[in-house]
């Protein structure tokens, strides 16, 4: 038996998720299509900056280019961890910044 959610709770076992190393949005890069599995220890807290404020979100690094790519879908338990983890100084600044 492997348990997936355990005593009704949001602490999932064992997540996993599928993402593609590709084009997210006019502001991305190119990717090269890898497509990986990947756990919670895969993902990172990533950020952007505009004048007002940062702009949080998920990523996974792609280990054949270097690129971050988005994870949406991520369970809530594992994004109150990490938003957990931000107030340590847990995100990486993704380098890019829009002026408006």
């Amino acid at each position: 038996m492997r348990l997936l959610k355990a005593g009704g709770t949001e602490n999932l076992k064992n997540w996993k998720g599928y993402v593609t190393c590709d084009k997210k949005n006019e502001h991305d890069g190119k990717g090269c299509g890898t497509v990986m599995e990947i756990e919670e220890r895969d993902l990172g807290l990533m950020y952007w900056e505009d004048a007002s404020s940062q702009h949080y979100y998920v990523a996974v690094r792609c280990p054949e280019c270097g690129k971050h790519n988005i994870v949406r879908n991520v369970p809530n338990s594992i994004l109150v961890r990490m938003v957990d983890s931000m107030n340590r100084g847990g995100s990486r600044f993704d380098g890019y910044s829009r002026e408006t």
